[in-house]
């Protein structure tokens, strides 16, 4: 009887496994070590099929050959072949358009551009840098084993050309690896799963965040990096920062997909059979390294994010973090939900200064786990994840509208447009959030623009790159500054310039932007610095310009200030600049000279200007300005850039129209005039606070006093103005009454 027993529960056993087995439902455990663990299958086929020719984009179609199984183990291969898959079936590349769209990509050292989103698309010609003749290594970006060798920074080491280049930025993910050549498991984090789902990370560098610098990370399966412990308890929708804090945890996080998550499983037929789960990778001190590993990740990230986002057409990344997110799933889901999958990945980028960050959202098939709502086999419906970050600590958080906690959260994979990639978003994080993705989903008052440089001289003629909206070459943006508007032109769906005007203003102003007929709802605020307060374009090499009868002025500027082209040519001119009446009046004096290639220096010889007879001559305090004589040479600009100086008396220039008007003491007579002129003001010196006694006083009473930009010891203690002087102290606010 009992042997009767055993044989109906041994055949029940075995039915319910073969059920099982074809409805590809087991246990988490059954499944894990399936997929890992599986074998692809050999299929010898006595036709084989003709090379394509080499393509940035393939697809791989199956074909169904009637040959049988075989279970021999095939030898790890290096070359770029695909992959046979089981049930006999074999995988020819098709050559065929991506599926991401189409749209016009930048160039790199004269490749074609292609109707294809994505950086660059190789000519047929080009036959890729793939296979190490030394290793047999195949550096195939998506080359599922991590490269051999260790970092170097051994002088004559690896170079990477254009052409790699452009091939490494046409593919939308970064590397990630879940194997090695040692029979490790790579990138793979296979201590992170459904009951560890955080690892701590040593960084061993410095990385600012949101106005803190981190040495160290925590990598979490539920979608972020964090610097602190998380709540105990989450009440949905989430709100940071957490308002409670101290009494309850507020963390410190960059969160790409923040929802609770499981790892996901993968189809046999799907193409990227890399493991399913969290992937890791550190690559550190990129400028010295010279191992192709270390170029290719400091060069592709370094132009990525170049031109990406506005404002880092100088940032060379010493340190970056690749975290990956592979076919994860929602927790709380039924076993047929593992399949339900998202792909996404994070790479930070720090010069230990600046910190950049890029979201690759590849795949998003679920948008809420079942504790905040979502269905138990779609993940649809509920709170959808939380996409933004919090600085920790009860003080500021930023969250990525309108995606974040949305059902639009999807499209998270079809916006962006960073790089030309739908799916791809750019962030600068290290004090405030700035967005490097344009967006075209939202429509409200007060929306965000990013923008470099963020001040300028009130004068005029910066250049200002701005990311907002998604834009289009056909549609006509207006730039508001303050009172003065002025057209965009377009760079690109990212970016548009706007060329600063003269502003009658200081300090913070309202800037806006206008889309087409669209009211100006894309804002911002624009620091308008003095121009003895602006950033000094236009250098005076000695104090001649001080004298009266110099014979001549040398000038010296960066002539990438105008434009990278060596060829073009600026015009020198000098402007006056006088407040008699209501309004400032800035007004045009001569022409220095007309046409000068853009060498960076000049000689004025104020000789060649005794015989000027100037209707504005009262003028007696100007600046130089250099502009292009063809500012469509700068990105097609219809207004110049301008350059200009820090204000300088025109006696260099004037003296001999003056001595004609004044007569020989003309220096007496225009001190006769300014002091008439005077005493029709205001008298505010009884405003001003008394002057510090000592200079121990004057450098420690920051609050009271400032350094005098024309003599402070510590950046510029020529002291032209006062002679003799160490150092001198302005006040550092305003009279009550000015």
């Amino acid at each position: 009887m009992r042997f009767k027993l055993f044989v109906v529960c041994a055949l029940a056993c075995g039915f319910m496994a073969y059920v099982l087995a074809n409805e590809n439902i087991s246990t988490e455990e059954d499944l894990d070590y399936q997929v890992i663990n599986a074998v692809p299958q050999i299929v010898t086929n006595p036709k084989p099929s003709q090379p394509a020719k080499p393509k940035t984009d393939t697809e791989f179609v199956e074909v169904v050959k009637d040959v049988p199984k075989t279970t021999t183990k095939p030898k790890p291969s290096t070359s770029p072949t695909p992959k046979p898959t089981p049930g006999g079936q074999r995988m020819i590349p098709v050559v065929h358009v991506t599926s991401r769209g189409t749209d016009d990509v930048l160039t790199v050292a004269g490749l074609k551009p292609q109707k294809q989103f994505g950086a660059l698309v190789m000519p047929d010609e080009y036959m890729g840098e793939l296979i190490d003749i030394n290793t047999g290594y195949n550096w195939d970006p998506n080359n599922n084993v991590a490269p051999p060798g260790s970092p170097s920074t051994a002088a004559g080491g690896y170079t990477i050309t254009p052409a790699r280049l452009a091939e490494l930025r046409s593919n939308f993910m970064y590397w990630f690896f879940d194997k090695d050549t040692k029979g490790g498991r790579g990138d793979y984090q296979f201590d992170i799963h459904a009951s560890m789902t955080q690892l701590h990370k040593n960084l061993n560098f410095q990385m600012p965040f949101y106005g803190f610098r981190f040495n160290y990370t925590r990598l979490s399966l539920n979608g972020y990096l964090e610097f602190s412990d998380p709540p105990e308890y989450l009440t949905y929708p989430l709100v940071f920062p957490i308002k409670d804090w101290p009494t309850k945890r507020d963390p410190s996080f960059m969160g790409i997909f923040f929802s609770k998550c499981r790892v996901g499983r993968i189809y046999p037929s799907d193409i990227d059979q890399r493991t399913p789960g969290v992937y890791f990778r550190v690559e550190r001190d990129l400028m010295g390294r010279t191992d192709q590993m270390g170029v290719e990740v400091r060069e592709r990230t370094m132009w990525d994010i170049r031109q990406g986002v506005v404002g880092a057409e100088t940032f060379v990344p010493k340190h970056v973090v690749i975290a990956t997110w592979k076919n994860v799933s929602f927790a709380g889901g039924i076993d047929n939900s593992l399949f339900m999958t998202n792909t996404f990945q994070m790479v930070v980028a720090t010069d230990e200064v600046y910190t950049y960050l890029i979201y690759n959202y590849a795949v998003l098939n679920w948008l809420s786990h079942t504790e905040a709502g979502g269905d138990t086999t779609t993940g649809a419906g509920g709170v959808p994840a939380f996409v933004g970050f919090n600085a920790g600590n009860g003080t500021q958080a930023y969250e990525y509208k309108p995606y974040s906690q949305n059902m639009v959260i999807r499209d998270l994979a079809n916006r962006g447009w960073a790089n030309g990639f739908p799916g791809r978003h750019i962030f600068r994080v290290d004090e405030q959030i700035l967005i490097g993705s344009c967006n075209k989903d939202i429509d409200a008052a007060l929306l965000p623009l990013t923008f470099a440089p963020e001040s300028g001289n009130m004068l005029g003629g910066q250049v200002v790159n701005i990311t907002g909206p998604c834009f289009d070459p056909n549609v006509r943006v207006t730039c508001h500054f303050d009172t003065e508007s002025v057209l965009g032109t377009y760079v690109d769906t990212n970016r548009v310039i706007c060329v600063q005007p003269f502003l009658k203003a200081e300090g913070y102003i309202r800037f806006q932007i206008s889309v087409g007929t669209q009211r100006f709802k894309w804002r911002g605020k624009y620091f308008v610095e003095t121009p003895a307060a602006a950033t000094e374009k236009i250098f005076f090499t000695t104090d001649d310009v001080y004298k009266k009868n110099p014979s001549e002025i040398k000038i010296t500027w960066i002539p990438y200030n105008l434009t990278t082209n060596n060829n073009a040519n600026v015009m020198i001119s000098l402007w006056g600049y006088r407040e008699t009446k209501i309004e400032p009046q800035l007004e045009y004096i001569d022409v220095i000279e007309p046409s000068y290639s853009n060498s960076g220096s000049y000689v004025i010889t104020p000789s060649n200007y005794l015989n000027r007879k100037n209707v504005n001559r009262d003028m007696q305090f100007g600046f130089l300005q250099i502009n292009l004589t063809q500012p469509d040479q700068y990105s097609g600009l219809s207004i110049s850039p301008v350059l200009w100086s820090r204000p300088v008396p025109l006696a260099w220039y004037m003296a001999p129209q003056w001595k004609e008007q004044h007569g020989i003491q003309w220096p007496r007579a225009l001190c006769d005039n300014w002091l008439r002129s005077d005493r029709f003001l205001r008298n505010f010196a009884a405003d001003l606070p008394l002057c510090p006694c000592t200079l121990d006083q004057a450098v420690l009473d920051k609050g009271r006093y400032r350094p005098d930009r024309e003599c402070d010891k510590d950046s510029n203690p020529s002291c032209l103005r006062h002679r003799g002087a160490i150092h001198c102290v302005v006040s550092g606010t305003p009279c009550p009454r000015s």
